[in-house]
C-alpha cells in the first residue's frame, strides 16, 4: 500500500505537469494560427514554434484534428533534433509522410497516427511539401459520426470537464469522448468566412463551435438540432 501511494503520487505530479505543458502549448499554437490564419485554410495543418515544449506533441497533433478536421502535423524542438506527430482521419497519414520521407532521420506509426525526427533547417521544406501535396481530404460527416453519450446542454460545464481531465491522455485505444446533444434550439450566432459560433439554450457560459460549417448552421437557422462534440476549454 505504501509503494502504491508512493507511485500514485509521482503519477498525479506527472500529470499536473503534461497538462500544465499541453497548456502552454496550446497557447502558443493558438497564437501561431492566429498571426498565420493561412495556416488554417491549407489542407494539412502544420505547426512548428521554437517555444514549444517536447513531450505532448500527439495531445496537441490530435486536438488540431478534432478542430479543423484536417490531417495535423505539430512539431517541437527536442534536443538535437526536432521531433514531430501526425494526425488524421479517414487519409493514411504515413503515406503523406512517405512522400517526404527523404527529409526525416526516421519516421513511422500507423493510418491515423505517426511520429517522425527531422533536422531542424528541413522543417520548412517538410511544411513545404506536405501542404502542396495534391489530395482531397475526406472529412467524416457528422451526420455518420457516433457518440459514447447522450447528454442534455444543461450538464456541459466545468464539472464535466474536469472528470474528463482525469481520464486524459486521449489518443489511440483512449479516444476523446464524444457527446450526442439531442433536440437543441441554437441561438446567438456568429459567423465568419467558414466557421460558426453559435450557443444552446439551456447551456449556460458555453459556447459552441462549428468547424468549417458555417453555411450549413446558417441554412439551419434555429431550427432543431442534434449536435456532436466534444468538450474543450479555450484560453
Amino acid at each position: 500500500e505504501e509503494s502504491a501511494r508512493t507511485y500514485a503520487a509521482s503519477l498525479k505530479q506527472l500529470n499536473r505537469k503534461r497538462r500544465e505543458r499541453t497548456k502552454e502549448n496550446e497557447r502558443i499554437v493558438e497564437d501561431l494560427l492566429a498571426a498565420s490564419p493561412h495556416k488554417i485554410d491549407r489542407p494539412i495543418i502544420f505547426c512548428y514554434h521554437p517555444d514549444l515544449k517536447p513531450g505532448v506533441s500527439g495531445i496537441i497533433a490530435t486536438r488540431l484534428l478534432e478542430r479543423y478536421g484536417k490531417p495535423a502535423v505539430y512539431v517541437n524542438p527536442d534536443g538535437k533534433w526536432a521531433r514531430g506527430s501526425a494526425r488524421s482521419a479517414g487519409i493514411n497519414v504515413l503515406n503523406l509522410l512517405d512522400r517526404a520521407a527523404h527529409l526525416f532521420i526516421q519516421f513511422g506509426g500507423h493510418p491515423e497516427a505517426a511520429g517522425f525526427s527531422i533536422e531542424y533547417d528541413k522543417i520548412d521544406l517538410l511544411e513545404e511539401t506536405l501542404t502542396n501535396l495534391d489530395f482531397t481530404p475526406q472529412a467524416e460527416s457528422m451526420a455518420e459520426m457516433s457518440a459514447h453519450l447522450d447528454l442534455h446542454p444543461s450538464r456541459l460545464g466545468r464539472s464535466l470537464f474536469e472528470e474528463l481531465c482525469a481520464m486524459e491522455p486521449f489518443g489511440q485505444g483512449n479516444p476523446e469522448p464524444v457527446f450526442r446533444l439531442p433536440s437543441c434550439e441554437m441561438y446567438a450566432h456568429h459567423f465568419t468566412k467558414e466557421h460558426a459560433r453559435f450557443r444552446v439554450r439551456g447551456a449556460s457560459g458555453i459556447e459552441f463551435v462549428a468547424w468549417r460549417m458555417a453555411e450549413v448552421i446558417r441554412a439551419l437557422g434555429s431550427a432543431p438540432v442534434t449536435l456532436f462534440g466534444i468538450l474543450e476549454r479555450h484560453l
